[in-house]
């Protein structure tokens, strides 16, 4: 779905991390709720703050690690480094798409995965987003990408709206139908 955007601890700020991840959007799915979304991605939990009854894009991202080093204790990834823009929509939901590696919540329900040095994995993450996704077009306002670290101050205005100014990955949005 989208180019391979590489992301380094040297160029990049927040990310949870050190070293050189490369990362992919492989598909955006829109759903009318939490409820909808579960119905396709069993395996989907949301966060504390989560809001279940609204619209929630769901996004499947390929990360491979080129030598990135987690810098939690536990060793392991958050996806909390990532964010759907410009009004940084934080990770609200967690999934990982490949069952072999194990997901765990930690007490501030920050989503975690396991990703070894030259490994790669997919995971499912969701974002809470306004009704008007639903209502209008789902490329509302430039919402439509997903951006990583970075501070709120590092935006700027383009021909395309509101931007960061480190790199980001444009999205194309599915709405999800649900069959009668």
């Amino acid at each position: 779905m989208s180019d391979t955007l590489t992301l380094s601890s040297d160029t990049y700020q927040n990310l949870g991390w050190r070293g050189t991840l490369e990362a992919r959007i492989e598909s955006a799915q829109l759903y009318k709720n939490y409820d909808a979304a579960k119905k396709k991605i069993a395996d989907l939990f949301p966060a504390e703050d989560a809001v279940k009854d609204g619209p929630v894009l769901v996004c499947e991202v390929f990360l491979d690690n080129s030598g990135a080093v987690s810098q939690e204790q536990s060793g392991a990834f958050k996806a909390d480094f990532m964010f759907l823009g410009p009004d940084r929509i934080p990770v609200t939901f967690f999934a990982l798409s490949e069952k072999g590696n194990a997901t765990s919540r930690s007490d501030d329900a920050s989503m975690e995965f396991e990703l070894p040095d030259k490994g790669s994995t997919t995971i499912t993450v969701g974002f809470s987003v306004p009704q008007t996704w639903l209502d209008g077009s789902v490329d509302i306002n430039n919402r439509d990408y997903i951006a990583f670290g970075g501070t709120k101050e590092q935006y700027h205005m383009s021909y395309a709206g509101e931007v960061p100014d480190n790199d980001f990955i444009w999205l194309t949005t599915e709405v999800f139908k649900e069959t009668k």
